[in-house]
């Protein structure tokens, strides 16, 4: 098998290539092999070369290490899918890494026991595949803003997160959507924001989807009416403990699916974010695609090999 790691330089405030790769050409050194590594140049560079390199695979088993987060995850994954005898390894080295931290939450590995290869469902969205979260409305926004906010107020990981979660509550709100889950046509009504998942959580850890299995052949939805911004922030730790879903004061605002299709239709244009990078559209087509990527998940045995602990 052939072991390729795509890092992403920016990741984890540059630690990603200031830290992680000196150790890895370190640990190949000291075994006698060169590992076959690549720094990505940029937005879509890791699919760009994700795809080549499949394209040049000839036979052997490739493993790609995707070093970086949740957007780095998601351009490796769409340039191997469809690729035969390929499998994605992902390194927790991004802001919120919250598809790995679903992939490790109900695992654990005995001292000395390799990582094991979990088969999991994609979404197709638009016609890019996505990996864990597909968020529409006001957590887009929230994460369209997190860059912002960085940048004049100097904050990393969680901190930006939350404050940008501030900082959209005192923007326009709600956008009015009419959606179809499994042919079941729901009328247009005022949203503050639609999720759509295949892994539990977004947002580095809001437990959005506190029921989602990423290999049932479902993807779980969750829409959210519009509220109040008072409202908003009793809403914000009940949805981020995953505990909207049960809570009696929640019922009037949010629903809960399980689902296999789903379509979505706005009178106008509105935000969207694919494990965290931001599009738009006023239409939306979701689907399950079952059992469309193999990944490996790392036992801390071999984490801390990698990152020389």
């Amino acid at each position: 098998m052939k072991h390729i790691f795509v890092i992403n330089p920016a990741a984890g405030d540059g630690k990603a290539a200031t830290v992680f790769l000196p150790r890895l050409q370190k640990l190949f050194q000291s075994a006698g092999q060169t590992p076959e590594i690549y720094l990505t140049r940029g937005k879509e560079d890791a699919l760009r070369f994700t795809r080549e390199r499949c394209q040049k695979q000839d036979g052997e088993p490739l493993r790609f290490y995707s070093v970086g987060g949740d957007g780095t995850l998601n351009e490796v994954v769409n340039g191997a899918y469809g690729s035969k005898n390929v499998t994605v390894a992902p390194l927790a080295y991004g802001s919120g890494n919250d598809f790995f931290a679903h992939l490790r939450r109900k695992r654990s590995f005995p001292d000395g026991k390799d990582g094991e290869v979990v088969r999991s469902d994609l979404l197709w969205v638009n016609g890019r595949y996505c990996v864990n979260a597909c968020n529409i409305g006001f957590d887009a926004n929230v994460v369209y803003n997190v860059d912002r906010i960085k940048r004049l107020f100097h904050l990393k990981g969680h901190a930006a997160y939350f404050a940008s979660v501030v900082y959209s509550v005192f923007q326009p709100l709600g956008n009015r959507f009419s959606y179809e889950i499994d042919g079941k046509v729901f009328s247009a009504r005022d949203c503050l924001l639609l999720c759509c998942c295949n892994g539990s959580q977004y947002g580095g850890g809001f437990l959005s989807a506190p029921l989602a299995e990423v290999a049932d052949g479902k993807m779980d939805v969750c829409p959210v009416k519009k509220v109040s911004r008072f409202q908003i922030l009793s809403l914000v730790k009940a949805y981020r403990d995953g505990k909207h879903i049960l809570d009696p004061k929640m019922k009037r605002f949010v629903d809960y699916y399980q689902c296999k299709d789903l379509s979505i239709r706005s009178e106008k244009p509105f935000r969207y974010c694919l494990d965290g990078e931001c599009y738009e559209a006023d239409a939306l087509t979701v689907k399950v695609v079952l059992g469309g990527m193999d990944f490996y998940i790392l036992s801390q045995k071999e984490q801390h090999l990698l990152e020389g602990r």
